[in-house]
C-alpha cells in the first residue's frame, strides 16, 4: 500500500467527519458541496473589533480548504517524483510545480486575507496581496456568487469580488446591504 493511498483514505475519512459535523449543527440544512461545508466552518464567529472598525479575516474552514488543496497537489507531485514522472516530461514538471506555486500563492492570500469596514470605508486584501480601499457611499449592489465570493458593484462601474467565507460573514453582509440601501435612498 502506497503512502498516497493511506493519506487519501485519511483525507476521505476526515472529509466525511467534517460534513457529518456540519450537518449535525447547521440549522439551515446541508450546503451544496463538501467544499462549501468546509469553507463555511468558522464564518459564524465575531469579527475583531478595533476602536472604529471591524476586521473580518478568512474563516478557519476556508484556510483549511486551501491547505487541503495544497496538500493534495503536493502529494501528487511527490507521487510523480517517486514514479520518475516528474522530470521525465518537461510539461508535466512545469504543470506540477506550477500547481504548487499557485497553491502557495493561494495559501498566502487566504492566510493574510482581511476585510476592514468602518463608518465610511471598506478595505480589503486583493488577489494581488495588496490592500484596496473603497468608499461605502459608492456601493450600489451586492451579488452572491457560486464561487464563495460576493460581487460588489460600485458607482464608477467597477465590480469588486470579495471572499465571503470570513469570520462574521453574516454581520459583514448586513453592514454592506445597509450601506447599499442608504446609498439608494440618497
Amino acid at each position: 500500500m502506497s503512502l498516497f493511498t493511506i493519506l487519501s483514505g485519511m483525507a476521505f475519512a476526515g472529509a466525511v467527519f467534517v460534513v457529518w459535523s456540519w450537518w449535525r449543527v447547521a440549522p439551515s440544512g446541508p450546503p451544496r458541496t463538501f467544499d462549501d461545508a468546509l469553507a463555511e466552518l468558522g464564518t459564524g464567529g465575531e469579527a475583531v473589533r478595533s476602536i472604529d472598525r471591524d476586521i473580518h479575516t478568512a474563516s478557519w474552514g476556508a484556510k483549511l480548504l486551501v491547505f487541503f488543496v495544497l496538500g493534495f497537489t503536493t502529494l501528487i507531485t511527490v507521487q510523480h517524483y517517486q514514479d520518475g514522472l516528474l522530470f521525465g516530461d518537461s510539461a508535466g514538471a512545469f504543470l506540477n510545480l506550477g500547481l504548487i506555486a499557485l497553491g502557495l500563492w493561494l495559501s498566502a492570500w487566504t492566510l493574510t486575507f482581511r476585510i476592514e469596514i468602518d463608518r465610511d470605508t471598506l478595505t480589503l486584501r486583493g488577489m494581488d496581496l495588496r490592500m484596496h480601499e473603497y468608499r461605502l457611499r459608492d456601493l450600489l449592489a451586492l451579488k452572491e456568487n457560486d464561487n464563495k465570493t460576493w460581487s460588489l458593484f460600485l458607482a464608477d462601474g467597477r465590480k469588486v469580488r470579495v471572499m465571503r467565507m470570513v469570520v462574521g460573514a453574516g454581520v459583514l453582509r448586513q453592514r454592506l446591504e445597509d450601506a447599499i440601501n442608504a446609498n439608494l435612498r440618497s
